[in-house]
């Protein structure tokens, strides 16, 4: 008895093991799609048409700012330097569009 509970032992420990590495592939797919227009008509009641303008001018200035400054153009520059701008008087100010 003892014999065969040492050979299943030995058996149990020096067997060989195969170990399956996993394989990975990863696709990458550009897909280009169309922004669909949601209507917010009580969001655009509260901002009027001129409102609209000065945002515009200062989104565009902000993009020249960011440009003139060499800074990336990411999510997180664009919210942290918009931010900045704001507390500073506005893109168009800091460019020099805005002789204030």
């Amino acid at each position: 008895m003892r014999f065969w509970l040492g050979v299943l032992t030995s058996l149990l420990v020096v067997s060989p093991s195969t170990v399956e590495v996993p394989y990975y592939e990863t696709f990458v797919r550009e897909v280009e799609v169309q922004p669909e227009w949601v209507e917010t008509p009580i969001i655009d009641s509260m901002i009027t048409d001129e409102e609209w303008v000065e945002i515009e001018r200062q989104s565009l200035c902000l993009y020249d700012y960011l440009k003139v400054h060499d800074i990336d153009i990411t999510l997180e520059n664009v919210l942290t330097v918009g931010d900045y701008t704001d507390i500073m008087g506005g893109a168009c100010y800091l460019i020099g569009e805005d002789d204030a």
